[in-house]
C-alpha cells in the first residue's frame, strides 16, 4: 500500500544541468549580503566549474557535493565538484556512489573491454565485469564492497580484497552491520542459494530463492533476518539467526529491530488482508499497510504504521488505532528523544501536520513533511496555499516563495536554513534573510556545519558555486 500522495508536491530545486570538462580550477569570493551592514553573515562564493550537458549524476546525503558523468568525444569522465577525473570508454549508469557522510566517493568505469572501480579517483583493479548496482560503502565510510566478475566466476569485493569464487552472487547491494564490522551477501554454486557473511557460509541451509532487499541486521549487528522462498510454492519465510520460522502467503521485505536489538517486526499478507507483525505475534488486519511502515521511536517505546481501512487511512500506534484521515501523506517522524511525533495527513480537500495527536492549521497541500530540531522542541514543514509555498512553525506562516525545499535546522536548533525559487531565481534563506539568487539550487543541500555556517552547492550562469553563509560570531 503506498501513502497517498495527494496534495504533496515534490520541490527539489534542480533543473539539471551538467558539466563539461573543464580544468579543476576554483576561485572564491566574497557577497554583499542583501541586507548589508544589518546582516549577521558572511556570504562566500567558490566557483568549481562549468555547467553544460551530462549523462547523469549522483548527490552527497547532504548536498554538498555533486558527481556528474560527462561525455566527451569518444569517452566519457567524472566530474566531482568540478574536478575532471580520468577519461574512460564508460561509466556505469547509475553506479555514482557517495559514502554517508560525503568524504568518499566512487563509480564503476569500462576499459579496453574490462571493468574497474575508481575510489577517491584511484582506478583500481579490472576485472570481466561488475555488478554495477552492487556498490556500496559501509555506514563510516571506511569500507567499500561491490560485486565482480572473474573469467566464469563471481565473487564479493570488499577493502580491495576478493572473497570466494562463486557461480553468482547476488545482484542486490550487500550489507553491511550497523557498526561496519560484518557484511553479508547473497550467492549460489548451484540452483539454490545460500548467504555468506565475512565471505563464510552463515549456515549450511540452501534456499531456492531469497529476496534480496530483506537482508537485514539488527543496531547491534548480533542478530540478522531475511525473507527467503521455496520452489514450486508462493508462500515465503523469514529466517532469524538461521532459524527457519513457519510459512506465510507474503511477507514485506522491510524487516525492523527494535532499537533495543529485542524484537523483530515485519509486514504479513494473507489474502485481502495485512497484518503487522511482532516477535510472531500478529497484530489487527488492515486492507493495507503503508511504505515505509513500520517504524519504532528512537526510545523503542512506540512501534508505529499507518495502515488503510475502508478507504480511510490511519497511524497506528503499539497496535491501537488512531483517528482516521482521507489520506495520510508521510509515514510519522519523531524528536530526536522520542517523545514527539508528527505527520501530515488530509481531510476532503486540505491538508495539515498532525503533531502530538492534535490537528495543526490546514493549508492548501503539504510541500515538505515535518522536521523536527535536534533538540526536539520545534517542529517545521513547509505547506501550500493557492500556488504559492511557505514555511510553517507553530502554525504561523513565512515569507511566500513559488517552490519551498526541505527545511534544515543548526545542530543547536537556533537556526532554520531552506532552499525557495521565485520566478525563475533560486535562493537559500537562512534564518529569515534571504541569501543571493541563483539560478538553481543543487538538491539535498542546505547543510549546517557545527559552528552554524551553513554551505549548500548552487548554479549561476552556467556555473557551479560553492557558497558559504559564515556568521559574524561563529559559535
Amino acid at each position: 500500500m503506498r501513502i497517498a500522495p495527494a496534495m504533496v508536491r515534490n520541490h527539489l530545486l534542480f533543473g539539471l544541468l551538467a558539466f563539461f570538462a573543464v580544468p579543476a580550477w576554483v576561485s572564491s569570493a566574497e557577497l554583499p549580503s542583501p541586507q548589508s551592514d544589518k546582516t549577521k553573515y558572511q556570504i562566500q562564493e567558490e566557483r568549481l566549474g562549468i555547467v553544460g550537458t551530462i549523462k547523469f549524476f549522483a548527490v552527497s546525503q547532504d548536498g554538498l557535493h555533486l558527481a556528474c558523468a560527462v561525455a566527451k568525444d569518444n569517452t566519457m569522465c567524472v566530474v566531482l565538484d568540478g574536478r575532471v577525473g580520468p577519461e574512460f570508454e564508460g561509466i556505469g549508469a547509475g553506479a555514482l556512489e557517495f559514502s554517508a557522510d560525503g568524504k568518499r566517493f566512487a563509480y564503476v568505469a569500462a576499459q579496453n573491454q574490462k571493468m574497474l572501480v575508481v575510489v577517491d579517483g584511484l582506478p583500481g583493479p579490472e576485472y570481466d565485469a561488475l555488478a554495477i548496482n552492487s556498490l556500496i560503502f559501509s555506514p563510516d565510510g571506511k569500507r567499500l564492497a561491490y560485486a565482480a566478475k572473474m573469467g566464469e566466476k563471481w565473487c564479493l569485493i570488499v577493502d580491495g580484497e576478493p572473497g570466494p569464487l562463486f557461480q553468482g552472487v547476488g545482484t542486490n547491494k550487500p550489507v553491511f552491520s550497523p557498526d561496519s564490522k560484518h557484511f553479508s551477501y547473497i550467492a549460489n554454486n548451484t540452483s539454490t542459494l545460500f548467504i555468506m557473511e565475512d565471505h563464510h557460509p552463515r549456515s549450511g541451509f540452501h534456499y531456492d530463492a531469497i529476496v534480496g532487499t530483506s537482508l537485514t541486521y539488527s543496531p547491534n549487528g548480533l542478530n540478522f533476518a531475511f525473507v527467503a522462498g521455496r520452489k514450486g510454492t508462493p508462500d515465503y519465510f523469514l529466517v532469524v539467526n538461521n532459524q527457519r520460522l513457519p510459512d506465510c502467503e507474503e511477507i514485506g521485505s522491510r524487516l525492523v529491530f527494535s532499537p533495543d536489538n529485542k524484537h523483530l517486526v515485519f509486514t504479513v499478507r494473507t489474502g485481502k488482508k495485512q497484518c503487522v507483525v511482532v516477535d510472531a505475534r500478529p497484530g489487527p488486519d488492515y486492507d493495507g499497510i503503508g511504505e515505509g511502515s513500520p517504524v519504532y521511536s528512537p526510545d523503542g517505546g512506540r512501534l508505529v504504521y499507518v495502515a488503510g481501512k475502508n478507504g480511510k487511512m490511519l497511524i497506528v500506534i503499539n497496535d491501537q488505532p488512531q483517528p482516521e484521515f482521507d489520506g495520510i501523506l508521510c509515514v510519522p517522524v519523531f524528536s530526536p528523544d522520542g517523545k514527539r511525533m508528527a505527520f501530515s495527513a488530509k481531510k476532503g480537500n486540505k491538508c495539515f501536520v498532525v503533531l502530538d495527536g492534535m490537528p495543526q492549521a490546514e493549508w492548501d497541500g503539504i510541500v515538505s513533511h515535518p522536521v523536527f530540531s535536534p533538540n526536539g522542541k520545534r517542529m517545521i514543514y513547509a505547506a501550500q496555499r493557492g500556488e504559492k509555498c511557505f514555511l510553517v512553525e507553530n502554525e504561523l506562516s513565512g515569507p511566500e516563495y513559488d517552490r519551498i525545499g526541505k527545511p534544515a535546522f543548526s545542530t543547536d536548533s537556533s537556526l532554520i536554513a531552506y532552499g525557495a525559487q521565485k520566478g525563475n531565481q533560486a535562493l537559500v534563506v537562512l534564518d529569515g534573510e534571504p541569501g543571493p539568487l541563483y539560478d538553481t539550487l543543487v538538491p539535498n543541500g542546505p547543510a549546517f556545519h557545527e559552528d552554524n555556517t551553513l554551505e549548500y552547492l548552487a548554479i549561476k550562469d552556467t556555473t557551479l558555486y560553492r557558497v558559504k553563509h559564515i556568521p559574524a560570531v561563529k559559535k
